[in-house]
């Protein structure tokens, strides 16, 4: 951690050296980071790189200690929580293959056989609804981070619930139960606690192909909360969703995922057992699967579609 942090400072020092000098700005998220603040000349708290260019003008917006914090939770709670989510969700689609079938018709259909990418970001991302359901659904039942926890500090807080109201006093931390919100049966129904992608898609009845005019369905606030909510959400929630998308879109376009039997079991009992392992989870830090080795997989060349 410790040489994580030096090397966090190394590259800070670098890009504030880059926009003093005028220099063009490096393709990551320490850049954007950097460069969105603005420029005073009463910032002392600017570190190292206020001495190598003393006659500039320091940064305010961003404070150096919050750049870091940023670059944190991108680096390492929005990378591992959703690369956890990311092996979870192949795992539960190489037990469903109807699924498969379901996310790459419309991967198929937003990203032309011609292109050899989908590069705007703009024009991609909002038309995949479909993959973007995985990841919700994937969260909802196995969400890496199952517990949220919050405190009321210093003040004593009044929450008011229909026609109750509940005081919490000061200095209370209070751990909101996702698996417990999101499994709900008030709330998801008789399927709760199935996995079940295309509950999160709502249909237009006159779409003109089986994926146009399809939204994604908005929860009422309060029974999903991967991500917590309010002014402390995540702040990777967009990008993390993004990089799921462009995984599933990249993997399944041309792929699908299958588990690899045992000798003498079928490929019907194979995914069975997939699913099982999918359900197998604990806790080390964060929520995941007990014994994923436990199955083997493999990726299989779709033929022409």
């Amino acid at each position: 951690m410790l040489d994580f942090q030096a090397y966090l400072k190394d590259i800070y020092d670098e890009e504030v050296c880059s926009m003093f000098e005028e220099r063009q700005a490096s393709v990551n998220i320490m850049a954007s980071l950097v460069r969105s603040t603005t420029l005073t000349d009463d910032d002392a708290s600017f570190g190292e790189s206020a001495k190598m260019s003393p006659t500039k003008s320091a940064p305010r917006g961003l404070s150096e200690s919050d750049i870091y914090g940023n670059a944190f939770v991108y680096n390492f709670a929005d990378h591992d929580t959703t690369a956890i989510t990311l092996s979870w969700a192949i795992y539960l689609l190489a037990a469903n293959p109807e699924v498969q079938e379901w996310i790459g018709e419309e991967i198929r259909a937003v990203w032309k056989p011609d292109e050899a990418a989908i590069n705007e970001y703009r024009e991609g991302f909002p038309k995949m609804k479909r993959c973007l359901a995985i990841m919700l659904e994937v969260l909802r039942l196995c969400n890496p981070l199952p517990g949220i926890m919050k405190s009321t500090n210093e003040k004593i807080l009044d929450i008011n619930i229909g026609v109750q109201t509940i005081t919490i006093p000061a200095g209370v931390r209070v751990i909101l139960h996702t698996c417990a919100i999101h499994t709900d049966p008030r709330y998801w129904g008789s399927s709760s606690l199935e996995w079940q992608s295309q509950r999160w898609i709502a249909t237009a009845s006159k779409s003109t192909s089986s994926w146009e005019g399809e939204t994604l369905i908005d929860p009422p606030q309060g029974i999903y909360a991967p991500w917590s909510g309010g002014p402390r959400i995540c702040l990777g929630k967009k990008f993390g969703q993004v990089e799921f998308v462009a995984v599933m879109a990249t993997l399944f376009k041309d792929y699908r995922v299958e588990p690899i039997p045992r000798l003498s079991e079928t490929l019907q009992s194979a995914r069975a057992r997939t699913l099982a392992a999918a359900k197998d989870n604990e806790i080390v830090l964060l929520l995941h699967m007990s014994k994923p080795e436990s199955v083997s997989l493999e990726w299989v060349k779709e033929s022409s579609k």
